[in-house]
């Protein structure tokens, strides 16, 4: 696949116009995905909601994008469910299970979060929710990759984590950050983005 390339420079100076309308006509031509990486999920945000949309409407270049963020920038609805259950522990770690039960205030705040994903008024990242949450508060209900039971799940379906995923097949251009790119690699590549043969880094 095609080396990582670095753009750097001041905010405003065209870069995501010179790499994206230069990269995504070679990525298609190549049968390969643009994966824009980025330091930070606010850069990545910045990208989806304003630059490429930008780009989009200019008429410069046709393509598709989506954003990918790692699996712990979504809610598990397997862990709201056990919180809203009284499950505490389920599906937790041995590290987790170790800690104090979960208060009311936070049975509470799992109650409101699985209500606006259940109609569909939140789509289950953090990042979008109206409010910061505290980090501890957001491991309870939050996974990874070693507790997640991954399709076999009975929540699959109702999953942001997996819809996120499910929308990146068939886009020319994933923006992802650094992270994730290095934790994908890590498993081996295609786990949550495009094979490393199959794309394209910048």
């Amino acid at each position: 696949y095609g080396g990582p390339a670095r753009v750097a420079g001041s905010a405003g100076t065209g870069k995501t116009i010179a790499y994206t309308v230069a990269a995504i006509p070679i990525a298609r031509a190549l049968g390969k995905t643009l994966v824009v990486s980025t330091a930070t999920v606010a850069l990545q945000e910045q990208l989806v909601l304003r630059d490429l949309p930008d780009l989009q409407q200019a008429g410069a270049l046709d393509f598709s994008f989506a954003l990918a963020k790692g699996r712990g920038r979504y809610v598990c609805p397997a862990r709201l469910d056990a919180l809203l259950r009284g499950n505490d522990n389920a599906q937790l770690s041995l590290v987790e299970q170790a800690a104090p039960p979960v208060d009311r205030e936070t049975r509470e705040f799992a109650r409101e979060l699985f209500g606006a994903l259940d109609d569909g008024r939140w789509p289950g990242d953090r990042d979008s929710w109206t409010a910061a949450i505290p980090d501890a508060r957001w491991a309870l209900v939050t996974t990874d990759h070693h507790q997640c039971a991954g399709r076999r799940c009975p929540w699959v379906s109702n999953c942001p984590f997996f819809r996120a995923r499910d929308a990146l097949d068939g886009v020319d251009c994933v923006v992802a950050n650094h992270d994730l790119v290095l934790a994908d690699l890590a498993l081996g590549g295609g786990a949550v983005l495009p094979e490393p043969q199959d794309a394209i880094f910048v």
